[in-house]
């Protein structure tokens, strides 16, 4: 799950790590998105980090709203765990995963160009 800025090379590269982890792992992951702007942004990832557990919110409560994108798991019980931003993210994956494809996104620094502009639809996730 993710949320992030309509225009943002970090979210562009977080996007496509996402649609990768949920092509090779269909079975047990989902993807869902939502790009927002600005002030929309901020309130929307506020109001996620007061559903986080406890430590999770203390942590993530360092600034208002969070870099874009702001990157969560959602267990299947409805339970949350924020990993951050589109770093956390890349290392997560790189941990979690030994696809290449997966690993090819999760080793390399967003770019300007390439991540910029990056596909909007809402994601995988149904219900």
């Amino acid at each position: 799950m993710g949320a992030g800025f309509k225009l943002s090379h970090n979210t562009g590269l977080a996007r496509k790590l996402a649609d990768a982890i949920g092509e090779a792992h269909a079975s047990h992951y989902e993807t869902w998105f939502c790009f927002l702007g600005g002030r929309d942004y901020q309130s929307f990832v506020e109001a996620l980090k007061d559903e986080l557990p406890p430590d999770q919110k203390e942590a993530f409560s360092t600034r208002k709203g969070w870099s874009s994108p702001f990157v969560w798991l959602e267990k299947p019980d409805g339970a949350r765990h924020a990993l951050g931003g589109c770093d956390r993210f890349r290392e997560w994956a790189a941990a979690e995963f030994t696809d290449p494809a997966v690993q090819d996104l999760a080793s390399r620094t967003p770019s300007l160009i390439s991540d910029m502009w990056f596909n909007r639809e809402p994601g995988t996730a149904v219900d």
